[in-house]
């Protein structure tokens, strides 16, 4: 899903071109997705989290 208001060519992973910003995209019966879209003028940088552990994928479909 992605929405054509928000003229940003973005979304999560290496998704990107559509017209508009992805907010939700499956990859492999995973779901990436938007939980919250703020607007401002401000310039982020994105940081990739540290990784501290690896977690088995039960634990991860448990959270």
């Amino acid at each position: 899903m992605f929405a054509k208001d928000l003229p940003f060519n973005f979304g999560p992973k290496e998704f990107v071109g559509l017209p508009g910003l992805i907010l939700e995209i499956e990859e492999r019966g995973i779901k990436f997705y938007a939980t919250k879209v703020n607007l401002s003028n401000k310039n982020y940088n994105i940081k990739l989290p540290e990784v501290n552990k690896s977690i088995s994928k039960k634990e991860f479909l448990s959270q």
